[in-house]
């Protein structure tokens, strides 16, 4: 008796889990932004409301803030930094709790909600696709 071989492309099973990746991670980038606010400076508020989600892959979710003085200059990098517009260091926050660095604060308490999130997303995007 002969053997038959039979090659299955998993670039189908790749491409739709793919999809439901992309869609779950977008909705953990606002999960981020949502649960780092807290953390962010905000003496006027618009460095918080400048958050966007500027791009996201397998390797990397890319959030980006901006908070531009009179003078034209974006000083969100320095603000992350934990520095003022000068380049020196902050010696006191306007609101409590926040501070440079804002993203690494808030990780350190989420990041197991951020996975957890992920997950569940993930879960509920694929019962949807089954159920149609």
């Amino acid at each position: 008796m002969s053997k038959v071989v039979v090659d299955f492309d998993p670039q189908k099973i790749y491409g739709n889990i793919q999809k439901s990746t992309d869609v779950a991670l977008y909705e953990v980038a606002e999960k981020v932004i949502e649960d780092t606010e807290q953390f962010v400076p905000m003496k006027t508020g618009a460095l918080r409301q400048s958050a966007t989600i500027e791009g996201k892959g397998s390797d990397h979710i890319t959030i980006s803030y901006s908070r531009v003085i009179p003078n034209g200059v974006d000083i969100a990098d320095l603000l992350y930094e934990g520095k003022n517009a000068r380049g020196t260091p902050v010696q006191n926050w306007t609101t409590p709790g926040t501070g440079g660095y804002w993203l690494e604060i808030s990780e350190d308490g989420n990041l197991d909600s951020w996975i957890e999130h992920f997950k569940q997303r993930t879960r509920e995007i694929w019962r949807k696709r089954k159920s149609k």
